[in-house]
């Protein structure tokens, strides 16, 4: 069997085994002392079955990342996964994932390596065709190679539809208060839902808190809130899904005005509130949790977001008036809320892994 063959021939040159309580999962690693390097392989056996989610595999990597890592064993940690696979469609689905892994394609006797996933892994790749050679039909004349699928990966195909449908309502109901009256006037916009501490806390008007989210002074307010939502979301959106996302967009923009609600409850003159600044600085919270998190992908266009999207916000501070308070609370919201979705998807293998040393 191609799988037991692949364990053999690693230990053979140089990885130990990692104990591993993930039944279909087996761990080899390869310990660099000289460069404080920690080279890990899963070995997935999938052939005929498919029991681990791309989440779950998420899930274990992070819990070996942290164990090695904060447990101070090397400064560097590599995981790579190999899914030994006699279904190409059905094991794809990986791709969706942030973990580094190949197809080992069991029925065609080669290795896939999607977009954007390592070409070889410290000389991993040579021992992998070798398996595929010591498996050959020689009458059939079937060999071993590494291809590149080519093709993106079905996530990235996939419109970011929360983020467009957010676009759609805030500018919906920017139009409609702009057809009834004067956006960037406060009494105007106050009396439509935008947030003032003395309504909310005074009179009880706690549904202010979210209507404000939406409401926004002016087209250039506007404007650069949407770009920067656009920016932000569309790519958070396809890493965490689009349940999380919108649970994570309306928790921060609430935050964000529960923060700033607090903090000019008494100011004078009166601050009036609006604008879906909070839940945006949410997004470019939980987005900085995920770039640290899957800080070995080095993944630019992160930060090149998170860069260009803070410009837009300073920029736009400089051309209307700003509650950094709500940037403030919907920052802080951001990355609280983003943790606690991480720790529960953690969660579902801990159990697996507690026993991993």
């Amino acid at each position: 069997m191609i799988y037991n063959s692949a364990i053999t021939l690693m230990m053979n040159n140089g990885y130990q085994v990692m104990g591993s309580n993930v039944p279909c999962l087996a761990l080899l690693f390869q310990h660099d002392e000289e460069n404080e390097r920690m080279n890990i392989v899963g070995l997935m056996n999938n052939v005929g079955k498919s029991e681990l989610t791309s989440d779950q595999l998420d899930s274990i990597t992070f819990q070996i990342e942290r164990k090695f890592l904060i447990g101070r064993y090397a400064r560097e940690v590599n995981i790579l996964y190999l899914v030994f696979s006699d279904d190409f469609e059905r094991d794809k689905k990986y791709s969706q994932g942030k973990s580094n892994y190949w197809l080992m394609d069991t029925t065609g006797k080669r290795i896939v390596v999607f977009e954007e996933q390592p070409d070889d892994f410290f000389g991993l790749k040579s021992l992998m065709k070798n398996v595929f050679e010591e498996q050959r039909d020689n009458s059939a004349g079937i060999y071993s190679s590494l291809e590149r699928e080519t093709a993106h990966p079905e996530r990235r195909k996939k419109l970011p539809i929360i983020t467009i449908l957010l676009l759609f309502i805030n500018v919906i109901v920017f139009i409609c208060l702009e057809m009834n009256g004067d956006t960037e006037n406060p009494v105007y916009m106050l009396k439509k839902g935008a947030a003032l501490g003395s309504n909310i806390f005074d009179k009880h008007e706690y549904y202010r808190l979210l209507t404000a989210t939406f409401m926004h002074f002016g087209i250039a307010h506007l404007l650069n809130n949407m770009l920067a939502l656009w920016i932000l979301g569309s790519k958070l959106e396809s890493i965490i899904g689009n349940i999380r996302f919108v649970v994570l967009y309306i928790l921060s923009g609430l935050a964000g005005s529960i923060v700033s609600a607090v903090h000019y409850y008494n100011a004078f003159p009166p601050v009036v509130s609006a604008g879906a600044s909070g839940a945006i600085y949410g997004i470019l919270g939980a987005i900085l949790v995920v770039a640290l998190i899957q800080r070995r992908r080095n993944d630019k266009s992160m930060f090149i977001r998170m860069g260009l999207v803070l410009f837009l916000m300073f920029y736009g501070s400089g051309t209307q008036g700003v509650d950094m308070l709500a940037h403030i609370g919907g920052l802080t919201g951001g990355i609280i809320i983003m943790l606690i979705f991480k720790i529960f998807s953690d969660k579902q293998t801990f159990d697996k892994l507690k026993n991993l040393r």
